[in-house]
């Protein structure tokens, strides 16, 4: 007779065919024969009968099947082991007895059978040596898992080198994989034994295993002495995350069923799809006998999932969680900035981020270098674990913070990162990098770098920050991003406002779904009070002093630091001083203006802004520029360029003051809410002069009325006496008063 090799030891199988439909037979081995068994005995009845046999003996023999099984299936299967299954032994014979039976028996010797199909079903086929289960698109790894997760080596594994035979090669030494690899236990229900055989599985380390590949698993089986060590191949759709599994080369045993669980719960390996329907497992099982047994079976199964998170509805609507602000709401101090966003199991997974800060929330570029773009593409190419042993960019530039939260269930999987201060981007001057190395348990999945665009507004200095979209899938492993916690806290950075009005930080939040849900958070300081106001200024005229002539105007602000920003100046010339109105043509369009093209003729001068927040001054052209008639005469503004980009805009008019008559009035109403500590104006005088003399400015005491505002809602009014030089270059001063 036939023996069939295999890891669980040489094992015979014979096959009995009982068909009657009445009666009873005897079954003879080595001499002996069984008493009377009724022909419908059940499998344990045969079994006990054949082991009653002093030739065989309990322990050597199997029996299955039958027409006395809890499934009627038949024929009988009678499987030598133990001691027997060391031995070509003789075949089973039908006794005399079975005339009395009501129709026929016959033994049969044949091939292991192996279970194929649903639990329960049952077929002689040959055994299994390939087998590649994919599961459905939306069943992927869940990212929560990875909290507190280990891998086994090929050490603990006891994998060896490749030996003569395909497929991985193991030693008999039992596994030690850490506890922490196993991602669930396995079942084996063979016809040699007649209790199940018990294993795990555990996770491969990464890279580290047959195939070199991201995901492997080991699946191992202990039970009567035996160590069975199988591996297979994950593979991870790098789209979609669809998982595949592969075990080849499987070792020919007798099989009825094996049962693999993996790990249930918040830290389970498996993330269910995030919609509700019916999904399909798909398989191809591939036998020994190959090719001469026609094509591989391809079993399915399908399942539905009813219900979202928790037992809820299948349609979660609910919108993410949005926070941000300073750490401390006092106005006009440094405090970190905070900003999070989470969303709930079930909804749609957050794609990006649009966010407007409030006016005058700003912060000091002074002394932090950039992180080049060089760095950040070192990065991206980088391992994460490379990564968290050196940053790639300068410490220097390191403004913050950055959690991101990922996976399904109640404790999501947080990978830490760094926020950068960056460059110009995308045609905004500034930019904010999060470098975050993707490093979970025993996975590395490289180092994800997100750009995020800072634009200033040029009129109120507000930051939009506009990030690109968040990476959805990692090495084919699913982020399922559940929060994202930034924390701005580099120290003497962010500068609260020093206005005390309501504002609020608003946005929006895109989701992977394509939609965009609106994102906002009061926000508002206190105490602005305290701050004082205390803005100095310096006028002076230059070049022609006489009447008709067009001195040169200079003025210079100031202001001490710790105090409230400046929100308006008013100055009201004196009433030696009007608009030269021949000098009012050719002002610059605001479409010239906005193209960057404004004509030679229309520069009245230029300014430079001094701020602490800045390690050089803001400065560029001041334009004479139509308003589109809004007002009688154009705007004055000044264009000022540097590390950020900001226009203030001044209107003139005429305004009578007292029983003066009508003055020359300029004012600068919206005045962005930042520290300036010095501001110069410098107008031309002469040809392209804008101020006209209507009297000699030696013969006289020009004053300047002064009216200025603070963002906190101070005022300071005061006379500014005009320094003018006269003859033998003697300098008239005039005093405020």
């Amino acid at each position: 007779m036939p023996q069939h090799d295999s890891i669980l030891g040489h094992y015979e199988e014979q096959e009995l065919t009982v068909t009657a439909t009445g009666g009873q037979f005897n079954l003879t081995f080595g001499g002996q024969t069984t008493g009377d068994l009724p022909y419908s005995s059940s499998p344990e009845e045969v079994q006990s009968a054949l082991e009653g046999l002093a030739s065989i003996g309990a322990g050597n023999v199997a029996v299955r099947g039958g027409p006395g099984s809890e499934d009627g299936s038949t024929p009988y299967r009678i499987i030598f082991r133990g001691t027997l299954g060391y031995q070509d032994v003789e075949e089973v014979s039908v006794a005399d007895g079975v005339e009395a039976l009501q129709g026929t028996a016959t033994i049969e010797t044949v091939a292991p059978a192996i279970a194929r199909g649903t639990v329960g079903e049952e077929s002689a086929t040959p055994a299994l040596r390939d087998a590649t289960v994919t599961l459905p698109q939306g069943l992927v790894v869940n990212p929560s898992s990875a909290n507190g997760l280990g891998a086994c080596s090929p050490a603990q594994i006891g994998l060896l080198p490749t030996g003569p035979e395909p497929g991985p090669h193991f030693s008999k030494q039992v596994p030690s994989c850490p506890e922490s690899s196993n991602l669930g236990t396995v079942k084996v229900i063979t016809p040699v034994f007649d209790d199940p055989l018990q294993g795990h599985v555990f996770l491969a380390t990464p890279h580290d295993n047959p195939f070199g590949s991201l995901l492997a698993l080991y699946l191992t089986v202990e039970g009567h002495g035996l160590h069975i060590k199988l591996a297979g191949k994950v593979a991870a759709n790098p789209t979609t995350g669809q998982l595949s599994t592969t075990f080849t080369e499987n070792p020919q045993l007798p099989v009825e069923q094996l049962q693999l669980h993996l790990n249930p719960g918040a830290l389970g390996p498996l993330r269910t799809p995030a919609s509700c329907g019916t999904y399909t497992t798909s398989s191809v099982l591939t036998p020994w006998s190959a090719p001469q047994s026609g094509p591989p079976a391809t079993p399915s199964d399908t399942y539905r999932i009813g219900h979202g998170p928790g037992g809820g509805s299948c349609t979660v609507t609910a919108a993410p969680s949005f926070q941000a602000g300073t750490v401390s709401a006092v106005a006009g101090i440094y405090s970190p900035f905070v900003l999070s966003i989470s969303r709930a199991d079930g909804t749609p997974e957050i794609s990006g981020l649009d966010d407007t800060l409030p006016p005058g929330l700003l912060a000091k570029l002074a002394g932090v270098p950039y992180c080049s773009d060089a760095a950040l593409a070192a990065a991206a190419g980088r391992e994460g674990k490379l990564e968290q042993a050196q940053a790639s960019c300068p410490a220097a530039s390191q403004v913050g913070t950055v959690s991101v939260g990922a996976g399904a269930g109640p404790t999501p999987f947080n990978a830490a990162g760094k926020a950068y201060l960056a460059g110009p981007y995308k045609g905004a001057p500034l930019s904010l990098a999060v470098v975050v190395p993707a490093v979970a348990g025993p996975f590395d999945l490289g180092t994800v770098v997100v750009r995020t665009a800072l634009q200033v507004d040029p009129t109120t200095a507000q930051v939009r920050a506009i990030s690109d979209p968040f990476p959805h899938i990692l090495q084919g492993i699913p982020i399922d991003i559940r929060s994202i916690d930034l924390r701005i806290d580099r120290g003497e950075f962010i500068k609260t406002p020093t206005s005390c009005d309501p504002f609020a930080v608003t946005g929006s939040a895109a989701l992977l779904n394509g939609q965009s849900v609106a994102t906002s958070n009061r926000f508002q300081v206190a105490e602005c009070g305290r701050l004082g106001f205390k803005p100095r200024l310096k006028l002076a005229f230059g070049g022609p002093t006489k009447r008709t002539g067009n001195p040169a105007v200079k003025a210079v602000l100031t202001a001490p630091g710790g105090q409230a920003n400046i929100a308006g100046t008013t100055v009201i010339l004196p009433r030696s001083e009007f608009i030269d109105q021949a000098h009012v043509n050719g002002p610059c369009t605001r479409v010239q203006f906005a193209a960057d093209q404004c004509p030679a003729g229309s520069i009245l001068g230029t300014a430079k802004a001094y701020s602490p927040l800045l390690d050089k001054p803001l400065e560029g052209p001041v334009y004479f520029r139509s308003n589109g008639g809004e007002r009688r005469l154009p705007d004055i503004v000044a264009d000022l360029d540097g590390q950020i980009h900001v226009v203030l805009v001044g209107f003139i008019d005429s305004v009578k003051v007292g029983n003066e008559g009508s003055r020359v009035r300029t004012r600068f109403l919206n005045v962005p809410d930042a520290p300036v500590s010095r501001f110069e104006l410098k107008l031309k005088g002469g040809k392209r002069g804008l101020i006209e003399n209507s009297k000699n400015l030696c013969k006289v005491k020009p004053v300047a009325n002064v009216q200025m505002t603070a963002h906190n809602g101070k005022t300071s009014d005061f006379l500014q006496g005009i320094e003018t030089v006269c003859g033998h270059g003697k300098k008239s001063k005039h005093q405020k008063h």
